[in-house]
């Protein structure tokens, strides 16, 4: 290494390491992908409907996604789109995953399971202490760390 680092946006918020030679970053700036070393940010220019990504990670069909207030955003290995169903089109902050497959979008609305699980949201009615979650994650065990304004809530889809 030359100990120069990459040319990365200092407002990265998120990080998604896809391969050996493939890592994401989510930016206030849009999404940047380093693939072999090479650099490529995608701004709204490239497709993306709002460049204040909240986080990125893995989705389906060796997709990468992204949450953002405009919904979640699909790359699909040459074009991203933002679906305008289920929960896609919802304001998103968060993304997870489990290793069954299994993809969770953090909401303003809730908690969405995409996958073989429940299309019905988790949410204030449903066991979670607010419908805003701000942030999640996924445990060794596959239960999901919700937070929201009003606390913590542990969820076993």
């Amino acid at each position: 290494s030359d100990g120069k680092g990459l040319p990365l946006p200092n407002d990265t918020v998120a990080m998604y390491f896809r391969s050996p030679n493939e890592s994401w970053f989510a930016t206030r700036s849009g999404v940047v992908r380093v693939s072999d070393g090479k650099v490529k940010i995608f701004t709204e220019n490239d497709n993306l409907e709002s460049e204040l990504i909240q986080d990125i990670g893995p989705g389906q069909d060796n997709e990468t996604w992204v949450a953002t207030r405009h919904g979640i955003g699909r790359w699909d290995g040459s074009r991203w789109s933002f679906p305008k169903l289920g929960p896609f089109y919802l304001r998103s902050t968060s993304l997870g995953h489990d290793q069954h497959g299994h993809i969770f979008l953090g909401t303003e609305k809730g908690l969405y399971c995409i996958g073989d699980c429940s299309p019905e949201p988790i949410d204030s009615k449903r066991g979670l202490l607010d419908d805003l979650v701000l942030d999640l994650t996924v445990d060794a065990r596959g239960r999901v760390w919700v937070l929201t304004e009003k606390g913590i809530s542990i969820v076993d889809p």
